[in-house]
C-alpha cells in the first residue's frame, strides 16, 4: 500500500497527524500541539517514511474542519435522504468517507467532512440510540447490583468530531483499523477540496443529525387529569389513544404532511411550509408509545426547543390531540376520548388472591407418566420440518416460545404457521393478534393453501369454499381473540376456551403490545413475560410469543439480549428463535427474495442440533417452506385439495 498522503493533506490547509499500524487507532506521536498548529513539511516527510497510519485534526488549525460521524450504517442512507429533504443541494457539497466498520450486510458506516465559515465546537454527540444492554466481554448482559436488572445506556449513533478531536481517514493502512478494513472516499469532492459551508447550512446538517436521536425524553410535560387516571386493570383515554391512534389521524385534518420515511423515522412538514422537515415520528417513550419530535419553532402550538436549547421537543399522542383539538385543555379532551370508546372506566381494585401450587415429587411423576400414556408428552411441530429438526424433535407442552424478529420480518407469518401445524394435529389453538383483524389472518389462511393467486379467486369461489369445509372438518379449532391487549384479559379468555378445549398452543402477536402491570413499559412486558410462561404451563400447551427486536439489531448478530423493552422475556422463554429476511433487510445487496434464515438462540429442555436453519419464503403464500434440493417451484405448484 502506498505511503499516507501527508504532504498532499498538509498543502491542503490540514492539519495531520500519523497513527499506529496496531489497530488501536492511537496517533504515534504527541499530537495535541498539531491541534494548535499545522505539522511542518519536514515533519510529514519524516512520517510517510515511518508511518502507515494518517489521521485529520479538526476545527480552526485545519480551517474549521468538521467531521458528521455516522456509526451506525443503518443510518447512512435515512441521514442522506433527509439532508436531501431540508437541502437538496447539500449531500452534493460534502466529501463522504465510507468507513471501516461494516455490518452483517457488508455496509458501512460514514464520515461527512466540510469547512465551516465560522468556528466549530469540540466533539459533539447528536444522536443516541434507545437505551440497550450493556455487555461484558463474553456478550452477556451486565446487571444493576441492587435491582438485578439489565443495566442499560444508549449508544452513540451520529457525533462531530470538531475542535480538539482527531478522524482517520483515506490513507489508513488496514493494520490501524480494528476490523482489518480501509477507508475509502466514495462520493463528493476529495478531502484536499472541501466545501466551506455557511453556518446556516451547517445548522442544518446538525439539526438533520439530531432528528435521529432514540434518546429524546418526553420533555412536554403533560398535566393529570382529575376523573380520568388510570384504573389498576385497564387504561386511561389518554393511555388508550397513545396505544389505538395512529399519527396520520392526528396531523393530516390539520394540514401537516408526511414526506417519508427511513429507518422507523417518519418526516412531518407543518402547514404552510414547502420545503424541510417540521418533525418527525417514530421515537418511543419509556413507556412504549410512539412520540412526535417537533424542530419547527414555528408549528403552533407545538414548541421546537426544549428547556436545556436544544431543538426537539417530543409529544405523545394524547398531548397532540389535546393541543390541536382542543387548546390544550387535557379534561375535555379526554372526556371527548371517553365518548369515542377509548379507555376502561375506573372500578374499586379487588386484591389478588396468591396462587400457590403445592405438590410432592411422587405426584408430579405420576402425572407425568401419565401424560405419557395419554399421547400428550409428543412434541410440536412449527410448521417448518427442518426447524423441527433443529429443535431436536419440535417443542413442549408447557414451554414458552419466542420467535423474535425485525418489523416486517414475517414473525407473525411463523407464528400462523406454527398454528396452522397445531390445528392441522388435531389439537386446538388461539391466537392472540394485537395488529392482525379477523379478515386479514382469514385471508392468509386461505392463500397458505389455495391452489390460486389472490386474483382468481372470485372465480374459483366453489373451490375455496369446498377446501375451507373440509379444511376445517379434519382440523382442530382455532379460536381468535381481537382487542385483547391486557394479558389479564388473555388469561381469562384461554382459560374459558382451555375448559372445553385441549390447547396444543396459543400464539401472542406481539409482546411488545401486550399490556401487564408496571408503571414503565419494561415493568409491564416483564409482567406479561411471566404470565405467558404461566399460561403455558397452567393449561399444559406451548405458548409461542412473538417479538420486535431493538434497532441495534437491525445491524446484523442479532441474539437474545437485542428482544426489545424488556430482559424477562429472554429468561422466561425455554426456546428462543431469531428470524431474519435477508432481501426485507438489504433489497439491494441480494437478488434473493426468498431466502429466509432462523437462527436458534436458545433450547433449554432439548438439544441443539442446528444453530441456524435456512428456508424459502413463499410472500404470495404467506408460507415458510424447507429449501429442497429440486428446482424452485412456482408458487402455487405444490397444491393438494384437503382431504385427498
Amino acid at each position: 500500500m502506498a505511503n499516507p498522503p501527508f504532504r498532499q493533506y498538509l498543502e491542503a490547509g490540514l492539519s495531520v497527524v500519523p497513527i499506529r499500524a496496531d489497530a488501536s487507532k492511537a496517533a504515534a506521536t504527541a499530537w495535541k500541539q498539531y491541534t494548535e498548529r499545522r505539522p511542518t513539511p519536514e515533519e510529514v516527510d519524516q512520517w510517510a517514511g515511518r508511518h502507515t497510519g494518517i489521521a485529520i485534526i479538526g476545527g480552526a488549525v485545519s480551517g474549521n474542519v468538521e467531521v458528521i460521524d455516522i456509526d451506525e450504517p443503518a443510518l447512512v442512507r435515512p441521514y442522506v435522504d433527509a439532508l436531501k429533504a431540508q437541502d437538496p443541494t447539500l449531500p452534493g457539497r460534502l466529501c463522504f468517507v465510507a468507513t471501516p466498520r461494516r455490518n452483517e450486510i457488508g455496509k458501512t458506516g460514514c464520515h461527512l467532512l466540510y469547512r465551516c465559515e465560522a468556528p466549530v465546537a469540540g466533539n459533539t454527540k447528536l444522536a443516541m440510540s434507545e437505551p440497550e444492554p450493556e455487555l461484558d466481554a463474553d456478550g452477556n448482559p451486565l446487571l444493576h447490583p441492587t435491582t438485578g436488572e439489565p443495566i442499560q445506556r444508549p449508544r452513540c449513533l451520529i457525533e462531530t468530531r470538531g475542535e480538539g478531536g482527531y478522524v482517520l481517514t483515506v490513507g489508513c493502512a488496514p493494520e490501524c483499523h480494528p476490523t482489518g478494513n480501509t477507508y475509502e472516499h466514495v462520493y463528493g469532492p476529495p478531502l484536499t477540496e472541501l466545501e466551506t459551508l455557511s453556518t446556516a447550512e451547517r445548522e442544518t446538517i446538525l439539526r438533520t443529525a439530531r432528528m435521529f436521536d432514540r434518546s429524546i425524553a418526553e420533555t412536554h410535560t403533560e398535566p393529570p387529569v382529575r376523573g380520568y387516571e388510570r384504573p389498576s386493570d385497564g387504561e386511561s383515554p389518554g393511555d388508550a389513544f397513545n396505544h389505538q391512534a395512529a399519527w396520520p389521524q392526528i396531523l393530516e385534518p390539520f394540514g401537516w404532511a408526511c414526506i417519508g420515511e427511513s429507518g422507523g423515522i417518519k418526516r412531518w412538514r407543518r402547514p404552510g411550509k414547502s420545503t424541510g422537515i417540521s418533525a418527525t415520528t417514530g421515537i418511543l417513550s419509556q413507556q412504549g408509545n410512539e412520540l412526535l419530535t417537533v424542530f419547527s419553532t414555528n408549528a403552533h402550538p407545538f414548541e421546537g426547543v426544549n428547556g436545556s436549547g436544544r431543538p426537539g421537543v417530543c409529544y405523545s399522542k394524547f398531548a397532540a390531540y389535546a393541543l390541536l383539538n382542543h387548546a390544550g385543555d387535557y379534561q375535555e379532551a379526554a372526556q371527548t376520548l371517553v365518548g369515542l370508546g377509548y379507555g376502561t372506566p375506573r372500578r374499586k381494585d379487588k386484591p389478588e388472591k396468591a396462587r400457590v401450587l403445592r405438590q410432592t415429587v411422587r405426584d408430579a411423576e405420576a402425572k407425568f407418566l401419565e401424560l405419557i400414556e395419554a399421547d400428550q408428552l409428543e412434541l410440536l411441530s412449527l410448521g417448518l420440518p427442518s426447524l423441527d429438526e433443529a429443535l431436536d424433535g419440535g417443542v413442549e407442552r408447557g414451554e414458552m416460545v419466542i420467535v423474535g424478529g425485525l418489523p416486517s420480518h414475517g414473525k407473525s407469518v411463523c407464528g400462523l404457521q406454527a398454528l396452522r401445524a397445531t390445528v392441522e394435529k388435531g389439537l386446538n389453538g388461539v391466537l392472540v393478534s394485537h395488529e392482525m383483524g379477523s379478515l386479514a389472518i382469514a385471508k392468509r389462511m386461505i392463500q397458505a393453501r389455495t391452489p390460486f393467486g389472490a386474483k382468481e379467486w372470485r372465480e374459483k369461489l366453489d373451490v375455496l369454499k369446498r377446501d375451507s369445509e373440509t379444511y376445517w372438518n379434519v382440523c382442530g379449532e382455532m379460536f381468535l381473540l381481537e382487542q385483547c391487549r391486557e394479558i389479564g384479559q388473555i388469561e381469562t379468555a384461554v382459560k374459558q376456551i382451555a375448559n372445553e378445549y385441549d390447547l396444543g398452543m396459543v400464539v401472542i402477536d406481539h409482546a411488545q403490545l401486550t399490556l401487564g402491570k408496571g408503571g414503565t413499559r419494561y415493568e409491564q412486558l416483564s409482567d406479561a413475560s411471566a404470565r405467558f410462561k404461566d399460561l403455558a404451563v397452567r393449561h399444559n400447551c406451548v405458548c409461542l410469543v412473538l417479538s420486535q427486536l431493538n434497532r441495534q439489531a437491525a445491524a446484523g448478530g442479532a441474539d437474545a439480549h437485542h428482544l426489545k423493552e424488556s430482559g424477562a422475556l429472554e429468561q422466561d422463554a425455554d426456546v428462543i428463535i431469531l428470524v431474519r429476511w435477508p432481501w426485507k433487510a438489504d433489497p439491494e445487496g441480494t437478488d434473493d427474495t426468498g431466502k429466509y434464515t432462523f437462527k436458534i438462540v436458545k433450547n433449554r429442555n432439548r438439544a441443539i442440533v442446528r444453530w441456524e436453519v435456512t428456508a424459502e419464503f413463499l410472500p404470495a403464500r404467506q408460507l415458510i417452506q424447507t429449501i429442497n434440493k429440486t428446482p424452485r417451484q412456482e408458487p402455487y405448484d405444490d397444491f393438494r385439495p384437503w382431504g385427498n
